[in-house]
């Protein structure tokens, strides 16, 4: 029979009672359903966070992971979709908060979110072609389309490669110093496609294919459109990856009011932001912890120049939940204290083999040509992307990404993957000049037409002055960038003729000419070249005919011509040169009827002093020799010229500088106020003559300049200029669209 002895049980039920008394109070059952739910106290809470798309106004997550590293928590897993995808790869890579925010405040996002390449790294033949059409169609066997998406996707391709470039042999997202995951969504199915593992730039290129903006990526495949259409919050996948506590940052846009949507715009968008808003919803509910960026509703996801404001903004709407986020990073033996403590290396790499696939009409050796220079020596991502640049540059690729495959200790296969660019197409551009009024310019071109890697060209101008080219260029050696040009040119141009300050006669000049011309073609810099030419002109609604002291005798040709263009853009450059030296010779020795030739020089410099103030200069000198000149060989400032573009020269009319030699030089400055806003001012001095002299004296030299406001607009580039001259007091100009 047992024998209790009660107090002892007594004592023994207080102690047990009162152990668990104070247990619970060391550990309180929160209320609180947002509060991390753990069963164990020795567990380590695994944080996922989950960052929504969202466009510029995904710049704001930056400044959320600020606050978030500020308070203490570690993201054990992250995932993204659109713009979320690309903050969320480069802090699971280890990129810093700091590294972040200089990249989002330092981007050209303008040029990243196009395929305007540099313009410094175009061939010569695509330079000429550069900057002059505001729309742009692709033509197929159906005809004349839409296009797909406005933008392929290169430059923004080479800033994810770039950027990247540390993990690229990591195809497992999971062994990223983050784990990571990011969405696409399949064009076919419409189902979500997710990324843990492949190749990171495709994932994050593809998760951010915005229907109509970007072409749609294709991967392993797959056509794949932004993931933001399917799961713009993609709280499911930390999940799946492990995380026990989710905290989710939206900064997408909210349905609008009815008294909001007063245009088609508004209300087609709406209509689609429905299905988008209500996964959200359905993601939000899976989520832990929800952080809402509401301030940044007011905006545009195109309003990449307010990327401060939205660092800001994220800092800000982060801080309202530092008390929660304090609570969530307390719950975590370890504590993060930012990627700072990540590795992230730049190392260079031994290229042992080089590779290329996809190309069907570029012949092989013309893109190995440019890659072989890598091999046999150790790179980083600057020179592999130097050398893709070039050969963007052609505008023979739609998109160029490369792949490194590790062999042994640091030696890599590099393999280069190109998508040509087969599309044929038509563009439209427009200009408008108080002189010569409103022109046009259509453009349709054929690639790989007639032969592999040529480029079938025409261009019509209608206008008060009209002209059609037809332009054949295919290339013939990788090595030399050497190409082959044959262009037929009608041209149709009213001209006027003056005596000093009296206009005293006048002529429309027909001109047909076919060239013959082999040069540098593909080379970025320069062009040396020789070629043959033959002109048949025609002189119609001439008045004071006797006056006219151009010759219409029908001629060839032989010509050559060295061109350097470095201009970094067409329109308002602010560094590079222009340098053309030419000459051309009409001799009985060519059996041509006519003996005449000429020499001209051209030279354009562009001094960046600061970051916008340029200084620039010009000099031009041309000499002719022989009695009958054709008008296509006079020299005439403020006429377009086909190598070197509009000569300006300030305080004078079209044509009423025209003479056989010229001799001008000009100076000026040039002050970008704001960003693609400018002033300008020039002097020149310089004339035309009957008689080359470097005589100074009996007023040889007319004194001009000009004062002009610009702007490079959606159109082109918008210009008012004032000037004045030793001859004319005031003249008045206003210029709009790229020049042709």
């Amino acid at each position: 029979m047992a024998v209790f002895h009660t107090p002892k049980v007594i004592l023994l039920v207080v102690i047990f009672s009162f152990s668990i008394f104070t247990a619970s109070l060391s550990n309180p059952v929160s209320s609180d359903p947002d509060s991390p739910d753990t069963d164990d106290n020795d567990q380590d809470l695994k944080v996922g966070l989950v960052l929504s798309g969202g466009g510029a106004k995904g710049i704001a997550h930056i400044g959320v992971l600020e606050v978030l590293e500020e308070a203490g928590i570690r993201v054990d897993y992250i995932s993204g979709t659109s713009m979320g995808s690309i903050v969320g790869a480069l802090y699971s890579i280890g990129y810093t908060t700091d590294e972040m925010r200089y990249l989002a405040e330092t981007t050209d996002w303008e040029r990243l979110f196009s395929d305007r390449p540099n313009r410094r790294l175009l061939s010569m033949h695509e330079k000429e072609m550069n900057d002059r059409f505001i729309l742009s169609f692709p033509i197929t066997e159906r005809g004349i389309n839409l296009p797909s998406g406005l933008v392929a996707g290169q430059n923004i391709f080479s800033w994810l490669t770039h950027h990247t470039w540390p993990v690229l042999d990591i195809e497992d997202f999971s062994q990223l110093p983050i784990p990571y995951a990011t969405v696409a969504t399949d064009i076919e199915t419409g189902e979500a496609v997710v990324f843990r593992e492949g190749y990171l730039p495709d994932a994050i290129r593809a998760s951010i294919s915005f229907p109509s903006a970007f072409r749609p990526h294709k991967v392993d495949g797959q056509s794949l459109l932004d993931g933001g259409l399917i799961r713009n919050l993609p709280v499911q996948e930390v999940l799946d990856m492990g995380a026990d506590y989710v905290i989710a940052v939206d900064v997408s846009t909210p349905l609008h009011s009815s008294d909001e949507l007063t245009s088609i715009t508004s209300i087609l968008t709406q209509a689609v932001n429905y299905r988008i808003i209500e996964k959200v919803n359905e993601q939000k509910d899976l989520a832990d912890y929800n952080i809402e960026v509401r301030d940044l509703d007011k905006y545009q996801v195109t309003d990449f120049n307010r990327s401060a404001e939205f660092l800001e903004i994220g800092v800000n709407t982060a801080r309202l939940h530092f008390d929660k986020l304090k609570e969530i990073a307390g719950m975590q033996h370890q504590s993060g204290n930012g990627s700072s403590d990540r590795s992230y290396s730049r190392d260079q790499v031994y290229i042992d083999q080089v590779s290329v696939t996809g190309n069907r009409d570029i012949p092989s050796d013309l893109i190995l040509a440019e890659v072989e220079l890598l091999q046999g020596r150790f790179v980083d991502s600057p020179d592999i992307e130097s050398t893709i640049n070039q050969l963007y540059g052609t505008q023979l690729f739609d998109l160029i990404s490369y792949r490194l495959y590790k062999l042994n200790d640091n030696r890599h296969h590099l393999e280069l993957r190109v998508i040509e660019n087969r599309d044929d197409s038509f563009r439209i551009g427009a200009r408008y000049e108080s002189q010569t009024q409103t022109s046009f310019l259509l453009n349709t071109s054929f690639r790989n037409l007639l032969q592999r890697g040529s480029t079938l060209r025409f261009n019509l101008r209608l206008g008060r002055d009209a002209s059609l080219i037809s332009d054949y260029m295919t290339i013939r050696s990788s090595a030399s960038r050497i190409g082959f040009n044959a262009r037929l040119k009608y041209d149709r141009e009213q001209v006027d003729y003056f005596n000093g300050a009296e206009r005293i006669s006048g002529l429309t000049s027909h001109l047909l000419r076919g060239d013959l011309f082999t040069g540098t073609y593909m080379n970025r810099d320069y062009l040396l070249g020789i070629g043959i030419r033959g002109d048949i002109n025609k002189f119609s609604d001439a008045f004071n005919a006797e006056e006219i002291p151009f010759s219409d005798v029908n001629h060839h040709a032989v010509y050559g011509k060295f061109l350097i263009d470095t201009f970094n853009r067409r329109s308002f450059p602010n560094r590079g040169q222009k340098l053309l030296l030419g000459a051309t010779f009409s001799d009985q020795l060519f059996f041509s009827p006519l003996d005449f030739n000429e020499q001209h020089f051209y030279w354009k410099g562009l001094h960046n002093i600061q970051n916008d103030v340029t200084l620039q200069h010009t000099i031009y000198l041309g000499r002719s020799f022989g009695d009958e000149l054709p008008w296509s060989y006079w020299y005439s400032p403020n006429r377009q010229n086909e190598d070197i573009g509009m000569i300006r020269f300030g305080g004078f009319d079209r044509y009423e500088l025209s003479g056989r030699n010229i001799q001008m030089v000009s100076a000026g400055i040039q002050y970008e106020v704001f960003r693609h806003r400018f002033l300008k001012f020039d002097a020149y001095v310089g004339n035309t003559f009957d008689n080359w002299s470097w005589d100074v004296g009996n007023n040889r030299y007319k004194t001009a300049f000009s004062l002009s406001a610009g702007a490079l607009t959606i159109l082109g580039p918008l210009e008012f200029i004032v000037s004045a001259s030793s001859r004319n007091t005031f003249l008045y100009e206003i210029q709009l669209g790229y020049e042709f």
